[in-house]
């Protein structure tokens, strides 16, 4: 049995990354560890879920064609936060009537879609 465990986003920026993916989307940091002089890494969500891992990386690592997605409890209050940080709304779908689905792009170029209703 094969269980989805986490997804690895390598970051230019561990505490800008931070900001966003904690202080702005409210996840959870479960823990930082350092790799090494440069180099850390942090687990974020609930311990025992699929887990959003952050390494930082070196300039060599590019971002395209990336995207996360994360479901949020209130999707008007999500956007406003990030939106008064500095990150644009890209677009904005509703694939069906109790879903609509917000996209910006995050703070190492990845694309983070928010879920809500």
């Amino acid at each position: 049995m094969m269980k989805f465990a986490l997804t690895t986003l390598y970051v230019k920026d561990m505490e800008k990354s931070l900001s966003f993916y904690h202080d702005l989307l409210g996840m959870p940091v479960i823990r930082r560890l350092s790799m090494g002089p440069g180099r850390e890494m942090a687990f974020l969500g609930t311990a025992g879920d699929v887990n959003l891992e952050l390494i930082t990386s070196d300039a060599n690592v590019t971002y395209a064609g990336f995207s996360i997605g994360f479901e949020v409890d209130d999707l008007e209050a999500a956007k406003e936060r990030l939106e008064v940080n500095g990150y644009a709304l890209k677009r904005e779908i509703k694939p069906a009537p109790t879903v609509t689905l917000a996209f910006f792009n995050g703070p190492n170029g990845e694309e983070v879609e928010l879920m809500g209703k």
